[in-house]
């Protein structure tokens, strides 16, 4: 482990390099029996998917002698977008509606699969450099039937 990355309600993130390969992965840790429960529901709706603006999974691992369970991610260099904008000011209206049309792209595809992330917000929301975005926390998405 590198560093602590982020810190949310059921749950820390932190930056780690693989031994094997020196990838740099994202490390969800979560503990409290509930927010297990929710990681490895977490975990199987992101492996359901494959879009490139949706964080991918790598992992899902218990540890139940420490009562934590560590869902391994896809690290994306970037921020989230609400602290990107406390730190640079506002984007640019191409940049809004190039982050606007990707993520209509991306919830169109995600009903498209029956799932609803249920909390877009620019906390959940990494942007990089290059105004790349990543979709994440699916920790409260519910899978159902399509009705769009």
């Amino acid at each position: 482990v590198v560093k602590n990355i982020g810190t949310g309600t059921y749950s820390s993130v932190k930056l780690a390099t693989e031994k094997d390969t020196g990838r740099k992965v994202a490390i969800k840790v979560s503990r409290r029996t509930n927010s297990r429960e929710m990681a490895k529901k977490e975990y199987d709706t992101l492996k359901s998917l494959d879009q490139k603006t949706i964080i991918q999974p790598i992992e899902f691992i218990e540890n139940d002698l420490k009562d934590e369970s560590y869902l391994v991610l896809e690290y994306f260099a970037g921020m989230t977008l609400d602290k990107y904008i406390e730190e640079y000011g506002h984007l640019n209206e191409d940049e809004t509606a190039n982050i606007a049309q990707t993520l209509s792209n991306c919830l169109s595809y995600l009903h498209s699969k029956g799932i609803a992330h249920r909390d877009i917000k620019p906390q959940n929301i990494l942007i990089n450099d290059d105004k790349e975005i990543k979709l994440i926390d699916f920790n409260i998405s519910k899978e159902g039937k399509s009705k769009c």
